[in-house]
């Protein structure tokens, strides 16, 4: 019995949205990722063309509660890579 369907899930379906979107506000396309937890938003000083969206603008986003998080998704270059 085949059981892949040929319509994505809900989880692909969000993921897509979300991708859509941010592919809209910006050409580069990722090769890596950084995470950064508490206290750690100063590293974001050296990130290079820099495009910043607010996790707001991000489709099935959440807002964030944490005091002092800047809820945003951050896309750019460090040392040209």
């Amino acid at each position: 019995m085949n059981t892949i369907s040929s319509t994505p899930s809900s989880l692909v379906q969000k993921i897509i949205d979300a991708k859509e979107l941010i592919e809209t506000k910006s050409k580069l396309k990722p090769k890596i990722a950084i995470v950064l937890g508490s206290g750690l938003g100063l590293f974001v000083d050296c990130v290079e063309k820099k495009t910043i969206i607010p996790y707001q603008d991000i489709p099935h986003f959440h807002s964030t509660t944490v005091e002092g998080h800047a809820g945003r998704l951050i896309l750019g270059s460090i040392e040209d890579y």
